[in-house]
């Protein structure tokens, strides 16, 4: 039985093909156990994000929700929902990446930052980053295995370092609270 049960909820497969990865390449610490959850849209978190949240089974529960250039505000709802159930702001309970999650995945590969969040844009972008990847950017299955295989301990560790330059200020292009979670998860 692990010392400390987090249940991590997610947007979608995208990013539970991230955790995949992050279990495949991180040296976590022994006694966290984490369960991903996924939310199958950024509109289920916060209902999920309840449930879990009365379990008493998890020590902790923390969502990752995409920014997506605030084109929409899927954000701003998403947290104000987990702000009603809470009654703060979430900023620990709620962890993001601006754009989206990709940009975390490309970080090891390449220097550009995606300026918004239309991944079909990006395909070219995509492709330079996961050359066995086939067609435009829609995070399939056999897309989301391409960057899977594309990743080891020493990309994963790469990513974790350039990262560490990227503001945590939600409105800043690249951002992320998901990077530096990923970092003081790993073990020392």
């Amino acid at each position: 039985m692990a010392d400390y049960r987090l249940a991590l909820i997610v947007e979608g497969n995208e990013e539970v093909n991230f955790l995949k990865i992050v279990n495949s390449c991180a040296r976590l610490d022994a006694g966290l156990e984490i369960e991903v959850v996924n939310a199958e849209g950024v509109g289920n978190i916060p209902s999920l994000f309840d449930a879990y949240y009365r379990d008493l089974s998890y020590d902790e529960v923390i969502c990752l929700l995409d920014i997506d250039g605030w084109k929409t505000n899927c954000y701003e709802t998403a947290t104000r929902k987990l702000s009603a159930i809470l009654g703060y702001f979430p900023k620990k309970e709620a962890l993001f990446n601006n754009p989206n999650s990709l940009q975390l995945l490309l970080a090891p590969f390449t220097d550009e930052v995606m300026d918004i969040s239309d991944k079909a844009l990006f395909s070219p972008l995509i492709h330079s980053c996961f050359p066995k990847m086939k067609g435009v950017y829609r995070a399939s299955k056999a897309q989301l295995k391409a960057i899977h295989e594309a990743y080891d301990r020493k990309a994963y560790l790469l990513m974790l370092e350039k990262t560490a330059f990227y503001s945590e200020d939600p409105k800043d292009l690249p951002s992320s609270t998901f990077a530096p979670f990923l970092r003081s998860i790993e073990e020392e």
